[in-house]
């Protein structure tokens, strides 16, 4: 492990003497070098994602002691939403069964192994669109932003620097004066960088009849919660995670797509695209087979 690391280090031209006793110190944390650390006391394990580090060990050991390993869809949307190895090889892997609530066949696109390829089992779940009764204009819209990554890294594609990502909060929150901030349930990270009347907690169900339009600049759980709505959505792509190319045309039939660049991006651009997300008619729920 240590040649490997110093080569890789050489490689990429790093410089920190201390990348590979670094790198071996932070894996201590996870792996042994006991034999018995390996050993499993349940024929079964039940496990959420296995993007969570921790866990890809736990279910590691079970398999590597040839137990069953059941790993379930953690959020209210199937991962293959999402063009991206990271899901994929993460998500899908380390289980000989996985639970999904969607409409969506899983293919291989990224694993090799048969054996990181789990029986997918589908289960049902009520799609039923909620339909918002006696909606009246309000002039009042919700931005619905990702958590702030801090000292985190979660792949190419997915990481913004909290300094940027923030720079582009501003310019939503200037386009408009109508806009409100819906803090990210789980984020670890907190800036306050706004007035404190903007900020909005609570569920994102508790907050449908408040706003007329619900912005996001990523599709995750909350902008799901909301497609199952009538409710108009406002979607900023500014290219923040890659979306498999049949989802990103279902999702343009619910919501208004903007594409832009968050670092070129104007104020004024983002107020026209409110603008035309508010006279946006909907096409079709069909976005939700992936949830």
């Amino acid at each position: 492990m240590k040649n490997f690391l110093d080569n890789f280090k050489k490689e990429l031209k790093i410089k920190n003497k201390y990348f590979s006793s670094n790198f071996i110190t932070f894996l201590k944390y996870f792996l042994s070098d006991k034999i018995t650390d390996n050993k499993v006391f349940t024929d079964k394990l039940l496990v959420g994602t296995n993007m969570n580090i921790f866990n890809r060990v736990m279910s590691a050991k079970y398999l590597l002691n040839k137990k069953k390993v059941i790993s379930f869809q953690h959020a209210n949307y199937s991962s293959l939403i999402y063009d991206d190895p990271m899901n994929e090889c993460g998500e899908f892997c380390f289980s000989t069964n996985y639970i999904v609530n969607t409409n969506i066949k899983y293919k291989k696109k990224y694993i090799i192994s048969d054996l990181l390829a789990p029986k997918l089992i589908k289960t049902y779940v009520d799609k039923k669109i909620k339909r918002i009764e006696n909606q009246i204009t309000l002039n009042k819209f919700l931005y619905v932003p990702n958590s702030y990554n801090s000292f985190r890294r979660y792949g190419y594609y997915r990481d913004i620097d909290d300094k940027i990502y923030i720079d582009w909060q501003k310019k939503i929150i200037k386009s408009n004066d109508n806009i409100f901030f819906k803090k990210h349930i789980k984020s670890r990270f907190d800036y306050n960088i706004f007035s404190k009347k903007i900020y909005i907690n609570g569920l994102m169900e508790e907050q449908l009849d408040k706003f007329d339009l619900f912005i996001f600049d990523v599709i995750s759980q909350p902008f799901f919660s909301i497609a199952k709505t009538d409710k108009k959505i406002l979607y900023l792509d500014i290219n923040q995670r890659i979306i498999d190319k049949k989802a990103y045309k279902l999702i343009k039939n619910r919501a208004y797509v903007f594409k832009c660049n968050y670092l070129t991006t104007t104020p004024n651009e983002i107020n026209r695209a409110i603008s035309m997300a508010l006279k946006f008619k909907i096409k079709n729920f069909h976005i939700l087979k992936y949830c």
